[in-house]
């Protein structure tokens, strides 16, 4: 008999036993019922399974299993979540079903986007709907990989459509979902007699749509055929296991044999070799199979033979003379895997980004990856070119492990890493009044996703959430009914690692400043080998808030250990020797400042890399020197090439006031650039000279715009007053600009911004942005406007200035119903409260006393 596909795919002797069944014909298919495909296209279809995307595995997975259909079969395809964020009506019947629509599928589906939620239940409601399935028979399949985000029960709807339906079956693929995520949506399947398919990667997805989409076949029993495959001389790891069945060869003798009780694997082969009849043999190491001596065997060509791996290590070894034909699968020996090693700090805070350096392969899918005592693995993130990664650790404490994943499969080397209690906290009042203003801080992680969430406690309703990324405060505006709520801090938007309740009344609460984090006084050291060498320390913040600075720094070298406060909180340390005799030595570390009495840190040599200064490990003989931008001491990008060669040898992550790096003795070229500006010069790197001035090489300005991107022109003599109906934004366009659509942006959460973005472009490329995302103070000046915040770049000209001011003045915004919020109110304004009509008059009671 021949194994259903869904069992074969669990069994490693699968293509045995499919070459030894009946072998099914394309003439004895079927009558297949109408089928229509649903396709998953919301945007979790952009995470990545074994570095690629997913979305793009399941396009070529549908041009692939579509290509290959029977002619006549009708298919159709049916979307969800491809047009809109965060719309659960967002589902769409593409491609209708008919006879040969497979290509129209497959390329249907290259042009989708993944967008939105996931309404899975009314689109599968709706595909048999289309499909008359309470007067025919009809098929759908579902690919998706995630579960129900539009408050639908796929198990109620499984046993809704199985009884009204005619003859309806439903399978379920879930691409990437764990086992318990799994269990949630294969009740879809079961309960109309279909099946739920895992697929774990891409050749796992391919083989899932194949069965789900293939229709019945009737078997033709044909007479059964095996095909034997050829081993190799000699197998290390592998021990072969005769079937007890023949191949057909010509029988031979087999010479006897006597093997010493301490005999190796090379007296097994020499043996073997030496015996014309003998075509393959096994050697069994001692103390195998509770058998304190070794072990020999030979066998005939005419023996059919299957084989079994073990760990290279416990000495199994087997081997087939060149040219016989016995196994009854593929033998593949075993790759010689490269090696890896793995540099960092074997402490880090919970939640923190570890720097870890390495060597390895770079091969595509290679990762970095944090292991638990299980081997389940919390945290990774891809390896590319440069020679370390920054890896987000998981929110917990304990004995961890950071492995290097060769090609996503093997493991080629590992070092242990201790996870440590690291800061969190949010700063908030105790109480507020319904419909009010407060302003919250937090300490965390800040990683990317990471969000501030508020909840009702006693509904267990969010009320809302705002992402921390760029951000040291936030104004949240209070519910307008009463009750318990708290913030929640959430780690990377999937777990909390916080809380902090908040009580909303109706009362008054008069303000209460919100407190910063508390000073810790600290005691910063280098190693005893180092004691004596004058060290010039700084210190900056990894986690953002308005009472901590940018940087902390000594003004002057010290041989001494720094004492200083810090705020609570992760920070960065950075020390560089001074003397002669120790120029190029870094000392660097992450350390996590808690609120414990007499915090000492003693802070490690360290190349570098590991503390983000450069790519390499500097030489013996480097000199540390500090390059710094001619006029700017904002952020800049910084790399170095040595004189003569074309690849950059040393590369820095974007730094402010100056980039401190190690480079070898002789002629380097350096370049620097920043969102506007480029900076280039040549530099003799020698122990005499160890800072540098790189002057500006010129001005970044915007590509002009193709006339699709203008939206606005000013072509007269003097500026033209303008008026955009779809924002209600008024301004001047001074003459000879242009200026680009204005746009309410939208955060991940689908909440559209109270004030408009929008560019205006001067005629040499210099541009005026309106309500920019993430400017910063070394971009250029800012202020306020009627309609926003407006910004020119730090290196804008006089006219630019003046154009600058002219637009200033001019703007005004007039409601419309993009926005969601308001703007807020004059300090003296009348306060007014956005409240329900309930609200409103139980607080208007209260106040008057008529309660």
């Amino acid at each position: 008999m021949t194994l259903p596909p869904i069992l074969c795919r669990l069994t490693r002797f699968c293509t045995g036993l499919l070459l030894a069944g009946p072998i099914l014909s394309a003439a004895a298919l079927a009558e297949a019922p109408r089928s229509i495909l649903v396709m998953d296209g919301s945007g979790s279809m952009w995470g990545q399974i074994e570095g690629r995307p997913k979305l793009e595995i399941a396009r070529d997975t549908v041009a692939t299993v579509l290509g290959s259909l029977p002619a006549g079969q009708e298919l159709g395809l049916m979307a969800y979540g491809h047009r809109e964020k965060g719309n659960c009506s967002d589902i769409e019947l593409i491609v209708p079903p008919a006879p040969d629509t497979g290509p129209g599928i497959a390329a249907a589906v290259g042009r989708m986007r993944f967008l939105g939620k996931t309404p899975l239940s009314e689109a599968v409601r709706q595909a048999a709907e289309t499909l008359r399935y309470g007067e025919a028979a009809a098929t759908v399949v579902l690919v998706t990989d995630g579960l129900e985000t539009c408050d639908a029960d796929p198990c109620a709807l499984g046993r809704e459509l199985e009884s009204s339906g005619l003859n309806f079956t439903a399978h379920v693929i879930g691409f990437g979902l764990t086992g318990a995520e799994g269990a949630q949506v294969a009740c879809l399947a079961t309960e109309t007699g279909g099946q739920y398919l895992e697929a774990g990667n891409a050749g796992a997805l391919v083989e899932a749509l194949t069965t789900a989409v293939t229709p019945p076949q009737e078997e033709i029993a044909v007479p059964a055929q095996r095909r034997y495959y050829p081993g190799s001389p000699e197998m290390q790891g592998i021990a072969l296991s005769p079937t007890g069945r023949t191949t057909g060869a010509a029988e031979s003798t087999l010479a006897d044999f006597a093997f010493p009780a301490t005999g190796s694997a090379v007296d097994c082969a020499a043996l073997c070799t030496n015996d014309r009849g003998c075509a393959a043999w096994r050697y069994e190491p001692p103390g195998s199979l509770f058998v304190e001596e070794a072990r020999c065997f030979a066998f005939p060509a005419a023996s059919e033979m299957d084989y079994q791996a073990f760990p290279p290590e416990e000495g199994w070894a087997s081997g087939i003379k060149d040219g016989v034909l016995m196994l009854i699968r593929p033998y593949a020996p075993a790759p010689i895997l490269p090696t890896a090693s793995l540099t960092f700090s074997e402490t880090a805070p919970a939640g923190s980004l570890l720097r870890v350096a390495f060597n390895g392969p770079h091969e595509e899918f290679d990762h970095i990856r944090v292991l638990d005592a299980g081997g389940n693995w919390l945290a990774e993130t891809a390896v590319d070119g440069d020679p370390f990664v920054d890896l987000r650790l998981p929110f917990r404490t304990g004995p961890y492990e950071v492995v290097y994943s060769y090609k996503s499969e093997e493991i080629i080397a590992r070092a242990p890493l201790t996870l440590s209690e690291a800061p969190v906290s949010i700063t908030a009042p105790d109480t507020a009044q319904v419909g009010s203003t407060v302003t919250i801080t937090w300490v965390g992680p800040e990683a990317f996703l990471d969000n501030i969430q508020l909840w009702n406690a006693d509904t267990g309703e969010r009320w809302g959430y705002d992402y921390t990324e760029g951000k040291n405060s936030m104004d949240w505006t209070m519910p307008d009914l009463p009750g318990r709520y708290e913030f929640r801090y959430v780690f990377l938007d999937s777990e909390t690692i916080h809380t902090r309740p908040i009580t909303v009344t109706l009362d008054r609460v008069d303000a209460i400043p919100t407190a910063g984090p508390a000073l810790v006084p600290v005691a910063l050291s280098v190693p005893t080998d180092y004691a004596n060498q004058p060290i010039l320390w700084s210190a900056e913040p990894l986690e953002t808030h308005p009472a901590v600075p940018e940087a902390v720094a000594m003004p002057e070298p010290m041989t001494r250990p720094w004492t200083t406060d810090l705020y609570l909180g992760r920070w960065r340390i950075y020390g560089e020797a001074s003397s002669d005799d120790a120029a190029g030595q870094a000392f660097g570390a992450d350390i996590t400042v808690t609120e414990a009495a007499g915090q000492a840190f003693e802070i490690p040599l360290a190349p570098f890399e590991t503390i983000g200064m450069g790519e390499d490990a500097p030489s013996g003989n480097a000199v540390a020197v500090t390059i710094r931008a001619e006029g700017f001491d904002g952020p800049v990008e910084w790399s170095a090439t040595p004189e003569g060669e074309t690849e950059d040898d040393r590369l820095a992550d974007t730094v402010t006031g100056g980039w401190h790096t190690s480079l070898s003795p002789g002629e380097w070229a350096i370049f620097g650039m920043t969102d506007n500006a480029t900076f280039f010069g040549r530099i003799t790197v020698d122990a005499g000279q160890t800072n540098h001035v790189i002057p500006r090489e010129g001005q970044i300005v915007a590509q002009a715009q193709s006339d699709a991107e203008i939206a606005y022109r000013c072509d007269g003599p003097e500026g033209c007053l303008l008026q955009d109906a779809a924002t209600g934004l008024g301004f001047t366009l001074p003459a000879g600009w242009v200026a680009d659509t204005p746009v309410f942006s939208k955060t991940a959460a689908g909440v559209t911004a109270n004030q408009p973005m929008m560019g205006f472009i001067a005629p040499d490329g210099a541009r005026i942005e309106l309500n920019p995302i993430r400017w910063s103070a070394e971009n250029g000046r800012c202020r306020s406007t009627a309609a926003g915040t407006l910004c020119h770049w730090s290196n804008a000209t006089a006219t630019v200035i003046t154009a600058f001011n002219d637009i200033a003045l001019s703007l005004t915004l007039s409601p419309t119903t993009q926005g969601q919020t308001e703007s807020p109110p004059p300090a003296d304004a009348d306060l007014r409260l956005d409240l329900s009509p309930e609200t409103a008059a139980a607080l208007r009671a209260r106040l008057t006393g008529e309660y």
